[in-house]
């Protein structure tokens, strides 16, 4: 079944047991969570204790870190909020923490909770948890489990929790609403866990990825541009090499724009064919020379006739000159 987690801490006291033996382990007692409402980037939830599933052994941590072993404990209810009762180990870490609680270092415990389902209240509804009666806005947890409890210094607001994995999770099918917790970019709303540096933090890093997404786009518009350019150049040296002239203008004598914006559009592979096809269409080099030969003379540079002369039209010219 999916989950949904979260780390819900609260402001008890642990009690850590004193004793003289060294062989003997410290023990120790608190409580995970107070089975009172918490709010989450706005919305407010509650775990049902009711649908809970207690382990009799569940790792105790430090901040979470599954790295950091410091104890095992069980968990019970205690009314209606989520106690443990357990044994510290006998690594380093757990004697600095029982050196830590014997100097006065106040803790407390932060329980990783994994939701199973949940229910949406709607405007008007009201319901019965932990044995209060809750009304609108309010979604409750339910089907829940607890992987491991953690010892956290003193000073987190009683509402603090973060989400460790943000999954989907089965949700009551009459009453729901989009679930807040599974926004892959949410935003962090002001309250009792979230101060202005964090805000602030929160508005660089965005103004950071607009920045690189901006310059991103600036690259590849100048990409796509040299690419074009380059492309560009490539097939006017191909349309000289095959006998392609331009005027003063700089437009090509035989060859049009469309036809130009086509060779521009083609794939590499197809250009070199479709510009022997058109170098079929220009005049002969004899075609060329014959053009000229209307409009310039030979070596003297006079004008000549573009149609040869009529040998009777020449013949009457020289009977009149005679």
């Amino acid at each position: 079944m999916p989950s949904e987690n979260y780390l819900l801490s609260t402001l008890s006291d642990v009690a850590i047991t004193k004793t003289d033996d060294k062989t003997k382990l410290r023990t120790f007692t608190g409580i995970a969570n107070s089975g009172l409402p918490f709010s989450y980037y706005g919305e407010r939830a509650i775990v049902d204790m009711s649908t809970i599933t207690l382990s009799d052994k569940v790792p105790a941590l430090s901040l979470h870190d599954r790295n950091v072993r410091l104890g095992f404990g069980k968990l019970s209810l205690d009314g209606y909020a989520l106690k443990i009762d357990g044994t510290l180990l006998s690594n380093d870490d757990a004697v600095k923490l029982a050196k830590d609680a014997d100097d006065g270092f106040p803790l407390q415990m932060s329980a990783h909770i994994s939701a199973g389902s949940r229910e949406v209240l709607q405007e008007g509804q009201t319901v019965v948890v932990n044995g209060q009666s809750y009304s609108y806005p309010l979604t409750i947890l339910r089907n829940c489990t607890v992987p491991e409890v953690s010892f956290t210094p003193t000073g987190v607001d009683s509402n603090t929790f973060a989400m460790i994995l943000s999954q989907s999770f089965q949700s009551n099918p009459t009453n729901h609403k989009e679930n807040p917790m599974t926004d892959t970019n949410p935003i962090p709303q002001k309250g009792g866990t979230i101060d202005e540096a964090v805000l602030a933090q929160f508005a660089k890093m965005q103004a950071e990825i607009e920045k690189l997404k901006k310059e991103l786009d600036d690259s590849n518009k100048e990409k796509t541009a040299l690419k074009a350019n380059a492309k560009k150049a490539s097939i006017e040296a191909k349309l000289s090499q095959n006998g392609f002239v331009k005027n003063d203008k700089g437009e090509y004598t035989h060859l049009s724009q469309a036809s130009f914006d086509l060779l521009l559009s083609l794939d590499d592979d197809k250009v070199d064919g479709v510009i022997g096809d058109f170098a079929k269409g220009l005049p002969s080099k004899g075609e060329k020379d014959f053009l000229l030969s209307e409009q310039y003379g030979g070596v003297g540079g006079g004008m000549v006739d573009a149609v040869p002369a009529n040998p009777l039209i020449a013949d009457a010219k020289a009977r009149a000159g005679a």
